[in-house]
């Protein structure tokens, strides 16, 4: 581990030199000037990025704009994300409409809540379309921005487009693709607050006989806010190959890799149910703390075209993950003695492979007289999932509060092989769009998922078990062009998620099926003022069955009969009020409660009904504008607020609410070079993004600056 961090520190000691020799390279008279004339790639700019309501989504496999989908969908585009200057994927995602943080080292630091369902079980991620099966709640990769083309959200059930796991919704990333009609060139280098540094280069274009590629890649480190935080690093690699066979056939193989080190900050306990700003910037956790994420992600696509009307598809992947704790994980604080006791000295190791692949074959003919587009298609997957642990993760120590020796971590439990899990998916869908009128169609979505889990547990084999969890979601949904500009739309849909993480499911869940959810939405989405002013609205109403409740009678046996109901309403705005000036603005209301569930407290069942779940905000809004006073200047900023979350289910304990402040300024030095400066969090607002446990309040980063120069040619 150590000859690690000296090799890596010694790669970041040649970031600024190289990121230097990249910006002279790439400024050099000759090409800067070839460059400008040509299509210059960093201009000062008031206007909105580049979604608008005629661009297509992987919300619907059919290539339906997002008119077009029965549903609300946001598209985040990749280059708003680093002019924004947004460091990770959680930190652009949660700028969309509706979506909050719910983001711990538990879960990878990527877990998002979304229409009142939160956690990676609820709130699905993916990658190019493709969907990560969780292990053991975690998720860690994608996580940086500088790779992506865009991130689009699909809020609401998406089982019947992705399988189980998106009652609440959809974020997928989609990665950055060669383009075969020009050579562009980027890079970044920056620095900032508490000691971080961040480089970024890509490269990418025809390279003739019909292949062109694209290859990107970034590095950041950062010392931390908090005290022993000097470890926090990542790499991020990304690489495409494209080959365009003739005009009707193409080939594209890519791989992207993570290897990211983040701080594993588990919180701050509270004192007496109240945060102590004393403990804001002290790290509990032991001096040889370890979490680390390795991910590689190989794709293979091929698309054919054998006719104008006929599309076909097919996608294999092949994906490891290895990921890495070693963490005193736990802390209570004793007031008497203003003392610290930690406790959950937890050591992981997950080892994961998952092979898959997704054919499908569209038709685009009559039905009727009517245009018809129809989409058939089967996906299925292979995982092995191995888990080592130092299960029951026993340990404790007490520190004092304020000034401790943090020692090293206890091994009092064993470290060796747990569990491990072999599950496949099959998968069967149809997709359609049937235009009863030029202004009427109606979309239908269709799927079946077959999953088999077989868990092998590797030191009780008497829990060993496999496990049959079967899915039918379906979608249907009528779109009408009301006016030019303006669509109405509406939806019912169904979908499924797991107890837990299905490749993970544990004895006490292998009796139990998939919870089953419903959801009713209805919307508009509107283009007006010559395409300057988008508007989004939409109503919904969620409910999710079969949760987990105790039987009143005998709280021993757990029954699937719980549920549990969210209802709410979504805006945005997108406004391009002249050439100088642009404003974009969300916003959600929400209201989630238990329907039907009990929870044992102390060996009794207590009825939760009417109750928030945990981590659910009512109220979610984000303001961004850019104004550019001067040719050269963009000036830019904006808020964000989450309301306040319940942090148990009892509703007893409570995140409060609260507000952050972003501002930044873009100088352009000449057509393809520009320096950007950013101030997050400029009030230093002090507040809890989420929690850990019950006791344990995950603060938000305090003020920072960071500085960047950018370059694209």
């Amino acid at each position: 581990m150590q000859n690690d961090c000296n090799r890596v520190g010694a790669a970041m000691s040649i970031i600024p030199a190289f990121a230097g020799a990249a910006l002279i390279l790439f400024a050099s008279p000759a090409k800067a000037q070839v460059a400008a004339e040509a299509d210059p790639a960093i201009v000062v700019t008031a206007a909105r990025q580049k979604q608008t309501l005629d661009q297509e989504s992987t919300a619907s496999r059919l290539g339906l704009s997002l008119r077009e989908v029965p549903a609300s969908v946001e598209i985040i585009d990749g280059d708003l994300i680093r002019l924004r200057g947004d460091r990770s994927i959680v930190e652009a995602v949660t700028r969309g409409t509706g979506i909050s943080s719910v983001a711990t080292p538990g879960n990878g630091q990527t877990a998002l809540s979304a229409r009142g369902f939160s956690g990676q079980g609820s709130v699905m991620q993916l990658l190019d379309g493709t969907r990560l099966f969780v292990g053991a709640g975690t998720l860690t990769f994608p996580f940086d921005p500088w790779t992506v083309e865009r991130i689009e959200i699909l809020r609401g059930p998406a089982s019947v487009i992705y399988g189980e796991g998106a009652i609440g919704g959809a974020i997928n990333v989609v990665s950055k693709r060669p383009d075969p009609s020009r050579m562009q060139y980027d890079a970044e280098v920056g620095v900032g607050s508490f000691d971080s540094a961040r480089i970024g280069l890509g490269v990418g274009g025809p390279i003739g006989n019909g292949l062109s590629f694209r290859v990107d890649g970034s590095h950041q480190r950062s010392g931390g806010w908090l005290d022993r935080n000097d470890s926090s690093r990542s790499l991020a690699l990304s690489a495409s190959l494209r080959w365009d066979i003739d005009p009707r056939l193409s080939i594209i193989l890519s791989h992207d890799h993570g290897n990211n080190q983040p701080f594993p900050y588990f919180g701050m306990p509270l004192v007496n149910g109240v945060a102590d700003r004393r403990l804001r910037r002290i790290n509990y956790n032991v001096s040889d703390y370890e979490m680390r994420f390795i991910d590689d992600w190989t794709r293979l696509a091929v698309e054919w075209r054998p006719t104008d009307d006929v599309q076909v598809r097919s996608s294999g992947w092949r994906l490891h993950s290895n990921r890495n704790w070693r963490n005193a994980e736990r802390f209570v604080f004793v007031p008497a003695s203003e003392q610290v006791i930690r406790s959950s000295y937890i050591a992981i190791n997950h080892d994961q492979e998952q092979w898959g692949n997704r054919t499908d074959i569209s038709l685009s003919r009559p039905i009727f007289g009517l245009e018809n587009r129809l989409l058939l298609g089967v996906e299925a997957n292979s995982i092995s999932f191995r888990h080592t642990n130092n299960a029951p993760f026993a340990g404790s120590s007490t520190v004092n509060a304020l000034a401790f020796d943090p020692g090293r971590f206890l091994f009092v439990s064993p470290f060796g092989p747990g569990f491990a899990t072999d599950t496949t998916q099959i998968a069967v869908f149809a997709e359609d769009r049937l235009k009863l009128t030029p202004a009427l169609s109606i979309v239908a979505g269709l799927r079946h998922d077959d999953n088999n889990v077989s868990r092998d547990d590797l030191r009780n084999a008497a829990q060993s078990f496999d496990s049959q969890l079967n899915a039918t979601t379906w979608r249907l949904g009528l779109v009408w062009d009301a006016a030019p500009g303006i669509s109405l739309y509406g939806q019912y849909g169904t979908g499924t998620d797991p107890l837990g993480a299905l490749i993970t499911t544990n004895f006490a869940q292998r009796d139990f099926g998939l919870t089953t959810g419903r959801q009713v939405e209805a919307g508009v989405k509107a283009s007006l003022l010559s395409g300057k002013l988008e508007l989004t609205a939409a109503l919904f109403d969620i409910v999710k069955k079969r949760l987990l409740s105790p039987d009143p009678a005998n709280p021993q046996v757990v029954q699937q009969v719980g549920q549990r109901s969210a209802r709410g309403i979504e805006s945005t705005l997108n406004w391009q009020v002249n050439s100088r000036l642009s404003i974009e603005a969300n916003g959600s209301w929400l209201e989630a409660r238990f329907d039907d569930f009990a929870e044992v407290v102390g060996g009794v069942p207590v009825s939760r009904v009417g109750n928030t779940p945990p981590q659910v905000p009512r109220i979610t809004a984000n303001l961004w504008a850019r104004w550019q006073p001067v040719e050269r200047l963009l000036l830019q900023g904006g808020l964000r607020h989450i309301g306040a979350r319940w942090v148990d289910n009892a509703n007893r304990l409570e995140l409060p609410a609260y507000t952050v402040a972003d501002a930044g300024l873009r100088w352009t030095l000449s057509p393809n070079i520009a320096l950007d400066a950013r101030l997050s969090n400029v009030f230093d607002a002090y507040y809890a993004v989420t929690s850990y446990g019950v006791n344990q309040w995950i603060l938000g980063e305090p003020r920072r600056i960071d500085l960047r120069v950018s370059a694209a040619f």
